[in-house]
């Protein structure tokens, strides 16, 4: 019996832990700093479901990536609405592979969100992009 389960633990759990996890998600999902309040999850993710059109996403032990449909005025929302959230945002300009999608995010961990506007987009207006930047007052310039 003990070498059934040497054996299983060997061809399945091993590699499990080696590669890591990894798969498809079916819903939007984010990685939200420790003091982060639930209402204030459950704000983001709701938005994230019902205000924007979510296309597909994946992860990969903490790395995660997600694909969004929606206009210029929905992606300044989404940016606004992350950074309320306390998320801390790259902002990237890109043509995307994928036609459909107007913005990706991607996370690799707590601090590293990166939001991927796709310039391509048929439906991207540049004058109904907005972008807010912080105060340098609301900026913590001695953490890096």
């Amino acid at each position: 019996m003990k070498r059934g389960s040497t054996h299983l633990f060997l061809l399945f759990v091993l590699p499990a832990i080696a590669l890591g996890l990894a798969g498809q998600t079916g819903s939007p999902s984010l990685s939200f700093p420790p003091d982060t309040s639930e209402e204030t999850i459950s704000k983001t993710l709701q938005f994230l479901n019902e205000e924007v059109v979510f296309i597909e996403g994946w992860f990969f032990n903490e790395f995660q990536g997600q694909t969004f449909h929606g206009d210029g005025a929905s992606i300044s929302k989404a940016l606004n609405t992350l950074r309320e959230a306390g998320l801390e945002i790259t902002l990237k300009f890109a043509e995307l592979a994928d036609a459909e999608a107007a913005f990706q995010l991607n996370q690799g961990g707590l601090a590293e969100t990166t939001m991927t506007i796709n310039v391509a987009h048929p439906e991207f207006e540049w004058d109904q992009l907005e972008v807010r930047l912080p105060a340098a007052s609301e900026v913590d310039l001695e953490s890096d």
